[in-house]
């Protein structure tokens, strides 16, 4: 990871992904404290701060700390809270299911609900995502 540290969190997602962007729109709406930015895995913030960085799943990044796949997912959404904080509670269940999930749903993603040529960034939400 880079040398920088950030305020807020960060969730890297494939910003081509309508399925993604539909779950990032989702987590934008339940973060009402605004802890949350957001980043394309493409973004030129992600190479420059976080070289290397293994971003063929969501990651969220949050105190230093890298989250891959399902694990991901909880933490955005303890992180977000809101609504969306009960999803946390399923971090119970053991990861190689969770992950196994996640995996499926990644797989069929495009298949589901297709993809984008650009990442398109809400305007509604200015400051919140990372380009």
């Amino acid at each position: 990871m880079g040398d920088q540290s950030f305020p807020f969190s960060v969730l890297i997602y494939d910003g081509e992904c309508v399925f993604c962007s539909k779950t990032v729109r989702l987590l934008l709406k339940a973060d009402t404290k605004k802890n949350i930015r957001f980043a394309p895995a493409n973004a030129e913030f992600v190479k420059q701060n976080f070289p290397g960085l293994n971003t063929a799943s969501v990651v969220f990044i949050h105190h230093d700390k890298i989250y891959q796949k399902s694990s991901a997912v909880f933490e955005a959404c303890r992180q977000a809270g809101g609504w969306v904080y009960p999803l946390s509670l399923l971090s119970f269940l053991p990861a190689k299911w969770c992950d196994a999930l996640y995996d499926f749903v990644a797989r069929h993603r495009y298949k589901w609900l297709g993809r984008t040529e650009t990442c398109v960034l809400p305007s509604a939400y200015p400051g919140r995502f990372l380009a």
